[in-house]
Parts: C-alpha cells; structure tokens; sequence
C-alpha cells in the first residue's frame, strides 16, 4: 500500500471516530436525551400500530375463515341431501321393476303350469 493510500485511510478512521465522538457527546445533551426519547417514542408507536393491524388482520381472516368453513358445510349439506333424495328414486325405481319382474315371473310359471298340464 502506497504512502497516499495510507494516510488518506488513516485520516477516514480519525474522521470516523471524531463524527463517532461527535454523535456519543450530542445524545448526552438535553437536546440528545430528548432525540432519544422521541425516537424511542416513535418506534414504540411504530410497534403499536404494527400490533394492532396484525390482530385486525387475524380477526378479519377468522371471520373469513368462518364464513368458508359454513359455506363448504352447507354445500356438503346439500349435496348429500341430493344424494339420498335421487339414491331413494333409483331404489323406488328398482323396487317397482323387481316387483313388476315378480309379477311377471308368477304368470309365466303359472302359464307354464297350466300349459305343462
């Protein structure tokens, strides 16, 4: 490293450390004391209002929450009240061929009977 290089870095540690000194004085002062209670004061607002929006957030989504999980339930409602009611056609359905198949069966035995003596 060149002589330049050296002193040039040099004086930017000096300057560093005299704004560093600068700035510890200056928030010892009254005029200090009371930046750090303003900023204090305001991160403290800052976390306050970030506090707030989250638990309205979180509320706002449980609500909506709750309104999905009614309305897939009342969908699942439905659709099994569909169900039975069409399963109950086909049963009905099924109820009057096999009885009618029966009716029928009864006659072709009987004309079987009748025919066979």
């Amino acid at each position: 490293m060149n002589t330049t290089k050296k002193n040039r870095n040099g004086l930017l540690l000096l300057g560093g450390a005299l704004v560093g000194a600068a700035a510890a004085y200056y928030l010892q002062t009254p005029a200090g004391k009371k930046l750090r209670e303003n900023i204090a004061d305001r991160s403290n607002q800052i976390a306050n209002n970030a506090s707030i929006k989250a638990k309205s957030l979180s509320e706002e989504l449980k609500a909506k929450t709750n309104i999905a999980i009614e309305n897939a339930s009342t969908t699942m409602n439905d659709i099994t009240e569909t169900f039975k009611e069409r399963s109950s056609d086909v049963v009905s359905a099924a109820s009057d061929k096999i009885s009618n198949f029966k009716v029928g069966a009864a006659k072709a035995q009987k004309a079987l009977e009748n025919g066979v003596k």
